[in-house]
């Protein structure tokens, strides 16, 4: 291999490198982050609980936000597309007759 495969090679090696880290990187910011979201309740589920995205694990807990009032709910069930708060927690947030309302959602 000549020279200048050596300086092509290590420079690939650096491109992945830097691509493996941004990666890493991106999923590290994104645990500790926040979310906005849309949420509505589903009128099944009792107490302060969420169906949540499959992001979050079972039993985990959420702060969700809407305007100025936060709850923490728990996440009851996960692998679902949107949030499902369960009436109790939907009411804290909002009036039931509102339907749907966007959330900032961040892991506890």
């Amino acid at each position: 291999m000549g020279r200048i495969g050596r300086w092509i090679l290590i420079l690939w090696i650096l491109g992945l490198m830097t691509l493996i880290v941004m990666l890493f990187a991106r999923d590290v910011a994104d645990a500790s982050s926040s979310r906005t979201v849309k949420a509505t309740y589903n009128g099944y589920l009792n107490g302060m609980v969420v169906a949540a995205p499959a992001r979050y694990e079972v039993g985990s807990k959420l702060q969700v936000c809407h305007g100025s009032k936060c709850i923490v709910v728990r996440a009851y069930k996960g692998g679902c597309r949107c949030f499902d708060l369960s009436d109790e927690a939907f009411s804290k947030l909002a009036p039931l007759s509102v339907g749907i309302i966007t959330v900032r959602v961040t892991q506890r």
